[in-house]
């Protein structure tokens, strides 16, 4: 008997793997910089090596619409950090990790192992999941 139950896979199976991080000191341009070479939209910040959160691209480009009389780009980038950004391990079952992305209303969420930045899953990463699924089903 085919059992009725659906797979849930762990986290680490989707996650996008982080290629570079900000540390809180450098600039707001910096961070725009980095997500434009790396094709990226989310970027962990590290105090002192640590997480400290994450920037968004979309939260960087409100942030430098809104004050363009200053200049903005060469703040740090920790004026824009969130402390306590959502965390999970690699492997925290997919399910939990998106019901906890919408209970807490956040776009991404930064996987952790042994105490370091590991990967990341994003909105981005949920959207293509689910685009990879139907190209699945219409097989």
């Amino acid at each position: 008997m085919k059992s009725s139950k659906k797979p849930n896979p762990p986290i680490s199976d989707f996650m996008t793997t982080i290629p570079v991080r900000l540390e809180e000191t450098e600039s707001l341009q910096t961070a725009l910089h980095l997500m434009q070479r790396y094709d990226i939209r989310h970027l962990p910040v590290t105090r002192g090596g640590a997480l400290a959160g994450v920037v968004s691209e979309s939260g960087l480009r409100v942030l430098i619409g809104v004050m363009s009389q200053v200049d903005v780009v060469e703040q740090p980038v920790k004026i824009m950090v969130r402390d306590s950004p959502y965390t999970t391990s690699p492997d925290t079952p997919l399910k939990d990790v998106v019901a906890e992305m919408l209970r807490r209303r956040v776009s991404s969420v930064v996987v952790m192992k042994d105490e370091q930045i590991f990967g990341i899953f994003t909105i981005t990463d949920a959207l293509k999941l689910i685009q990879s699924a139907y190209d699945d089903d219409s097989e």
